[in-house]
């Protein structure tokens, strides 16, 4: 009987378990857990363990912020997923711990927890949180570990939130910046779990970061979509040039206002200015994959209300 090679996966948020099940579903490898302290024996967190042990997960207790505990978490692991979140407190430090781990272990790959902009072609202080991403790259370029990563763009699934404020539902209103013309790329969380889980599955693949997206679209195509999936027409806000949006970030900044109020901004200009695309889309790589589109995104969104 052949045993297949483990991958251990950090963070089961909400990428963090699509992921999970993605990995479970395709059946490549065995996959282990970390968990923190406790967890197991958490009657609030029971239920969502026990869907992935019932798919055949294992799980292992550690904290990334906590070296000692991290041996025994990537003992045996030939991969290592990072789907952590964006918390300036541990991405850096929490996944370089994870990191020399690994380094120690003999973990032939490691996947950091990109997931976003191609943020090689920003610069420091264009968005807070890519730049924790450019600083932990540079920790992976000095490592014997080799890296591969998975960019796609954003997250569909925020369009319609507080954070980007691209579509509000509630009023039904458009809001954008610039033109309204230039492409973006944006990928649902479970397409890119599924591409999480064919990439990591392929030995072959070190030292390179792949790009996939759901659908590339301009940002009025988005309204576009939005009012061809619902039947809802929406109103318009032009909130100015894409100078004016660069502004009014370095504005927050200057006044020292928490870099949350204008984060979601960063990710629009990082879109909007066309800065951030993503120019080596690799979907054809993995033609299995169907991706949702936009307009399948949203018609989902108006049934579940």
């Amino acid at each position: 009987m052949t045993t297949k090679p483990m991958v251990l996966l950090v963070g089961t948020g909400l990428l963090g378990s699509q992921i999970a099940y993605a990995i479970l579903n395709k059946g490549a490898m065995e996959l282990r857990i970390l968990v923190r302290p406790g967890s197991l024996s958490d009657p609030a967190k029971s239920e969502k363990l026990d869907a992935f042990r019932t798919k055949g997960a294992t799980f292992v207790e550690g904290d990334i912020m906590s070296p000692a505990s991290l041996p025994a978490a990537v003992a045996g692991v030939e991969a290592v997923i990072s789907a952590i979140g964006n918390d300036p407190a541990s991405y850096i430090a929490g996944q370089t711990n994870l990191l020399e781990a690994s380094e120690q272990a003999g973990v032939k790959r490691f996947m950091p927890s990109d997931f976003t902009l191609d943020y090689h072609k920003l610069d420091y202080g264009d968005n807070f949180n890519i730049d924790m991403r450019k600083q932990f790259f540079e920790v992976l370029q000095h490592s014997s570990v080799p890296y591969v990563s998975v960019n796609n763009g954003s997250f569909i699934e925020v369009l319609t939130s507080p954070f980007i404020d691209t579509i509000d539902v509630e009023t039904e209103t458009f809001k954008y910046w610039g033109t309204g013309e230039q492409p973006a790329d944006f990928t649902a969380i479970a397409d890119v779990a599924q591409y999480v889980a064919e990439v990591i599955a392929d030995p072959s693949l070190i030292n390179v970061t792949l790009e996939f997206v759901g659908e590339v679209a301009t940002f009025k195509q988005l309204r576009e979509a939005y009012e061809a999936a619902t039947g809802r027409t929406l109103s318009e806000r032009y909130l100015g040039s894409i100078n004016e949006l660069k502004a009014s970030i370095e504005a927050d900044r200057t006044a020292d206002r928490p870099a949350f109020e204008y984060l979601g901004r960063q990710y629009l200009w990082g879109m909007e200015s066309g800065k951030g695309k993503l120019t080596q889309i690799a979907n054809d790589r993995y033609p299995q994959i169907k991706p949702i589109t936009l307009r399948q995104f949203f018609a989902s969104v108006t049934s579940d209300r």
